[in-house]
Parts: structure tokens; sequence; C-alpha cells
């Protein structure tokens, strides 16, 4: 990001966020607002005061905009960090809710492949997966082929397990081999989970929220209550 543009995006966020905590701290404990300070001259209201509450959230309104203008386009859609998160809580989810369909197909390709008189009788799998665009992506890194995006459309949310497992060996050991790849494209409820857990994970865990979009509900927050408070007083 520009330097510039970074300056004046945290100007405006910390404009936006100093006011809208002001706000709802006046609010909340009904502080008096008939006496106010403004870059060191205390200012006293004696009429319209009726109409203070409003003339706050409309204050507060333009350093909402001012804030959402200052945005890079990048931040306004999650970031990779929760894209990340979003994906490592997809490939655990359907690793287990698919466990048996992995292991069924693990049990077909060993069969195929050794034949069903000398197959492996499989003991335990441990399926390690990747997202498919992405694999894609690395593969095609040099050419740099196509936008994300366009990996993305193409491949949905499909994964793909590299599946190793251990199996009972003719004398009754126990063998491990390299095994099979596995594609699995989940069903929409499995994407809907991981997206309710890892955007809940990311929030945590990567700045993105806390950067771009509490600044923003902060601000909303402190408008409806500024608007509701002008209301009550008026109506």
């Amino acid at each position: 990001m520009d330097p510039d543009i970074d300056s004046d995006l945290k100007k405006a966020r910390a404009f936006l966020v100093a006011f809208s905590t002001a706000v709802l701290l006046a609010w909340y404990f009904s502080a008096d607002l008939k006496a106010i300070n403004i870059i060191g001259f205390s200012l006293k209201i004696r009429e319209n005061t009726h109409n203070l509450w409003l003339v706050i959230a409309v204050i507060n309104l333009h350093f909402l905009l001012r804030y959402i203008q200052k945005l890079p386009a990048e931040s306004r859609l999650p970031d990779e960090a929760m894209l990340l998160s979003f994906e490592r809580a997809l490939i655990s989810h359907v690793a287990t809710v698919y466990h048996k369909l992995i292991l069924e197909k693990v049990k077909a390709y060993d069969a195929s492949s050794l034949g069903t008189n000398q197959a492996n009788k499989v003991l335990k799998i441990y399926p390690n997966g990747q997202m498919r665009y992405r694999m894609k992506m690395a593969s095609d890194a040099e050419e740099k082929r196509f936008p994300v995006a366009r990996y993305r459309l193409n491949y949905g949310h499909e994964i793909r397990f590299a599946v190793t497992y251990t199996f009972l060996t003719a004398k009754g050991g126990e063998g491990v081999s390299s095994g099979y790849n596995v594609d699995i494209k989940p069903n929409r409820y499995a994407v809907w989970h991981s997206q309710i857990f890892g955007f809940l994970r990311g929030i945590i865990f990567t700045p993105w929220m806390s950067d771009y979009i509490l600044p923003a509900i902060l601000g909303v927050a402190s408008i409806v209550v500024a608007a509701c408070s002008w209301w009550v007083v008026n109506y």
C-alpha cells in the first residue's frame, strides 16, 4: 500500500474511532452535551439543543464516509489470511466428514491397482488435503497464466487429499503405503460450516476484521445511537 494512502487511512480511522467512542460513551453515561470542548474552546449550547444528537449523527456520518472512501479496494473483502483460515477449516472439516468416503475410494484404488485377490487390507488412512486451485496455481507459477479468481472459479472448493495408509500384510504384519490421491468436492453445507468457523477464527487470529471492519461497525453503531436519541428527544 502507498505510504500516503496508508497514512490517510490511519488518520480517517483514528477520527472515526475516537469520535464514535466518545458518542457512545456520552450516550451510555448520559453526559451533558450542552457544554462541549472543541480544540481547547469550551462551547455552551443554549438554543436548538433538541437537535444536538442529530448534528452529532451527521458529523459521525461524515467521519464514516471519509473512512470508507479511504479504504483500499482490496481491504473491502476478506484478505488472504482470512481466506486461508477458511480453507484450513474446510480441509479439516471435509477430512472428518468425508472420512468414510475417502477410505472407500482408497480401498477401491487399491483393489484396482493390485487386483481384488491381492488387494491390501487397509487399516487406517492419513489424508493430507490441499485446495485444488492452489495446486494448479503453483504448477502455473512461472507462466502466471490466469488471475487467482479464474482458478477459484474453475476448481471451486475442490480438495485433493494425498492419502497415505497402513495395511495388513499377507504375513499378518502392518505395512505403510504412500497411498493415492483422492479428490473431494464438498457439499454446500460443509462449505457453510467451514466459512462460519473459519471466519470466527479469522476474526481472532487475523487483523483484517479489527483493522478494516470493526471501525466501520463502531461508526454505524454510534450513528444509530445518535439518531435514535434525537428521535426520542423530539418525538
